[in-house]
């Protein structure tokens, strides 16, 4: 059988940590000012994949992750 390609840039944007898979947020590049304190303190920390996702990820990652 052969090898499968992995997503590389998908394998980037995700860390899988104690078996959850984490992304980081959007919106935190530019126009910081217009936003409340709250929301830029929201986006520092990493998010959870949403479960309706995870097939999806698990196979672009056929050897990472889970």
């Amino acid at each position: 059988m052969y090898k499968l390609k992995t997503k590389k840039s998908l394998a980037k944007r995700l860390i899988f940590a104690h078996g959850r898979i984490k992304r980081g947020n959007a919106f935190k590049r530019h126009n910081q000012r217009k936003r409340p304190t709250s929301l830029k303190v929201e986006n520092r920390r990493l998010s959870g994949l949403h479960c309706s996702h995870l097939r999806t990820v698990l196979k672009a990652l056929p050897y990472g992750g889970m």
